[in-house]
C-alpha cells in the first residue's frame, strides 16, 4: 500500500461514481460511505473507535482510492482527502481510522471513492473495550437519498438501560434539510427540522426531541427539493451497561405507505400520447400494490420498450418516474402523472422529462376488459434511491 495526502478539494461532481442500481453494499462497487465512526470517549467509560478494512479485488490492476472525513455540524467542502493506493489483491486494516488517517478525534462519517472508477471491498468495524472488544460492523453504503424521499430508521431504543443517537450525512455540495419525526405505536413523540451545511454531518441524542421509550421507530424526509441534495441517516443504540452498540440502517419507503390507495390501477392499458409534433399508440402493463404502482410502458405499434415506471397513486392522483429503456434514451429521465376516472378505467396523465421525454405529451388510456391484473413477466423494480451519484433530477412528490 502507498499513501499520500492529496491537495484537491471535496467536490461532488469529481469523486461521486456513475449511478447504478440502488442497495445495499451487498457488491463491490467504486465509492463507499460509513456515515457513523468514531475515535471517541463514550458514557461510562468506554472508547469507541473504528477500524477501517479496503481490499482491492483485481488480479492485475491496481486501485487508488481517496478518502474524506466530514466532521461534525461543518462546512466539510473543503476536507482534504488521503490517497491510498491498493496493488493487486491487496488488503490492508487501518486500525483506529479517524485517529491515525486524519489525526482527528470525535465522531464523523467517512467518504471513499477511487480516482479511476474501479471497484473496491471495504468494512468498517466500531467498537469499544480493550482486551474483550464488542461493536457493530457493516459494509457501507453506495447509495444516498433524494430530494422528496422518505426514510424509516426503526428499533429505537431510549430507556431501560439503552440510549439511542439519531445522525445525518450530506453528500450534497448545497445546504439541505430533513425532517425527521420519532413515533411509536402511532404517536408522535418528538420531531426536529436538521439543517446541514454542504457536505455536512451530525449526530445527536434522541432523548433531544422525545421522552423516554422502549421502542420506537423514526422517520426522516428530505425537505430541500434540489437535484443536488443527497443524503444518508442513521441510528446507533448503545446498551449503557456494556457500551455495547447496534448500527442502524436507513430503509428506503418503497411501499409509499403514507399514501392512500382508491384504485387498483393492475392490469392492461391502451391509447394514445399526443404532443405538439404528433402522437403514437402506446400500451402500459401496470401492477398495483396498495399505493405502489409500476410498470412498463410500451409503443403498441412497434412493440418497443420505451420506459419503466415507478410510484404511486393516492386519492385518484398519480405520480411516476423512470428512465428510457430505448438505447438513445437510456441517459434520458421521465415523468408521468395525472388523474384516474371516479370509474376507474380511464387515465389522464401527461408526460415530461429529458432528452427522448423532453416534449411533452398527453397520454389518456383506457383498461382492457379481462385485464383486470397485470400479466405475467413485468419486473420487479430496485429501491428508486440513488446511489453514490449525483441524484436523478425529479420533483418531489406532495406529502399527504
Amino acid at each position: 500500500m502507498s499513501r499520500a495526502v492529496a491537495t484537491s478539494l471535496l467536490a461532488a461532481s469529481l469523486v461521486l461514481a456513475t449511478p447504478a442500481t440502488a442497495g445495499v453494499a451487498s457488491q463491490l462497487y467504486d465509492a463507499c460511505l460509513f456515515p457513523a465512526v468514531a475515535s471517541a470517549a463514550g458514557q461510562g467509560g468506554t472508547y469507541f473507535r473504528t477500524d477501517l478494512t479496503l481490499v482491492n479485488p483485481y488480479v492485475y490492476h491496481p486501485v487508488e482510492i481517496q478518502a474524506w472525513l466530514l466532521k461534525n455540524d461543518q462546512d466539510n467542502s473543503a476536507a482534504v482527502p488521503v490517497a491510498l493506493t491498493l496493488e493487486p489483491g491487496e488488503t490492508i486494516v487501518v486500525r483506529d481510522v479517524v485517529k491515525s488517517m486524519f489525526n482527528f478525534t470525535g465522531g464523523a462519517s467517512l467518504w471513499l471513492s477511487s480516482t479511476g472508477g474501479l471497484a473496491f471491498g471495504c468494512n468498517a468495524r466500531t467498537y469499544t473495550g480493550t482486551g474483550s472488544t464488542y461493536g457493530f460492523s457493516g459494509n457501507g453504503h453506495y447509495w444516498v437519498n433524494v430530494s422528496g424521499s422518505e426514510i424509516f430508521t426503526s428499533g429505537l431504543r431510549n430507556g431501560n438501560g439503552y440510549r439511542t443517537n439519531l445522525g445525518l450525512m450530506s453528500t450534497s455540495p448545497i445546504p439541505i434539510t430533513v425532517e425527521v419525526s420519532v413515533y411509536d405505536s402511532g404517536s408522535m413523540l418528538g420531531s426536529r427540522s436538521v439543517t446541514l451545511p454542504p457536505f455536512g454531518r451530525t449526530q445527536f441524542a434522541v432523548s433531544e426531541i422525545a421522552p423516554a421509550f422502549d421502542n420506537a421507530y423514526a422517520i426522516w424526509y428530505g425537505v430541500t427539493e434540489s437535484e443536488e441534495a443527497a443524503w444518508i441517516p442513521f441510528a446507533t443504540v448503545i446498551d449503557n451497561a456494556s457500551g455495547d452498540s447496534v448500527y442502524i440502517d436507513d430503509v428506503y419507503d418503497r411501499a409509499f405507505s403514507t399514501y392512500e390507495a382508491t384504485f387498483d390501477l393492475s392490469g392492461e392499458w391502451r391509447g394514445s400520447a399526443a404532443w405538439s409534433g404528433g402522437s403514437r399508440n402506446v400500451t402500459a402493463l401496470l401492477s398495483q400494490s396498495g399505493p405502489r404502482l409500476e410498470g412498463g410502458l410500451y409503443d403498441s405499434d412497434s412493440g418497443v420498450f420505451l420506459t419503466y415506471l415507478t410510484g404511486h397513486e393516492h386519492r385518484g392522483e398519480v405520480y411516476t418516474w423512470g428512465t428510457g429503456e430505448v438505447l438513445d434514451c437510456l441517459a434520458d429521465t421521465v415523468e408521468v402523472g395525472g388523474t384516474v376516472h371516479p370509474s376507474g378505467n380511464t387515465l389522464s396523465l401527461t408526460m415530461d422529462g429529458t432528452g427522448c421525454f423532453s416534449t411533452v405529451a398527453a397520454l389518456s388510456l383506457q383498461r382492457q376488459a379481462g385485464a383486470s391484473k397485470a400479466p405475467a413477466g413485468i419486473r420487479p423494480l430496485a429501491s428508486p434511491r440513488s446511489k453514490v451519484s449525483p441524484p436523478t433530477p425529479r420533483a418531489a412528490p406532495a406529502r399527504p
